[in-house]
């Protein structure tokens, strides 16, 4: 992660004057961590919520102006077994995959549709 936000985070592209590329993107963290969910609160193993863990991420994107989501934390990880991994995944591909598009987009794209197949949609 530290290699790409090297990359990525550069002023003229990511801030700073014509650094605008991230502006209104959707910034999703997807972590695995080993310890259960109870580890991560006030008194708990890690003492912090995994929010408050990310918060400087949560900066980061406030920062170059995107859109931070809530993260998803799959707790327990090194406990796993390789089927739970799995339906684990597919239970959060809706949500990784509806974050990468806005509702407006989504709509957009009905209308295309909606259009080629000469059907007309009632608009709000």
């Amino acid at each position: 992660m530290k290699k790409w936000l090297d990359d990525v985070f550069l002023p003229g592209f990511a801030y700073a004057r014509g650094g605008d590329k991230l502006a209104d993107k959707e910034f999703l963290v997807v972590t695995a961590v080993g310890a259960p969910a109870e580890g991560y609160r006030a008194g708990g193993f890690n003492n912090y919520t995994i929010d408050e863990l990310l918060r400087p991420i949560q900066q980061t994107a406030f920062y170059v102006k995107a859109r931070y989501l809530p993260p998803i934390s799959v707790y327990e990880s090194v406990f796993i077994e390789d089927a739970a991994i799995k339906t684990e995944v597919k239970s959060l591909l809706p949500r990784i995959i509806g974050a990468q598009e806005r509702p407006d987009e989504v709509y957009e794209k009905l209308l295309l549709k909606a259009e080629a197949a000469q059907i007309e949609l009632i608009s709000a």
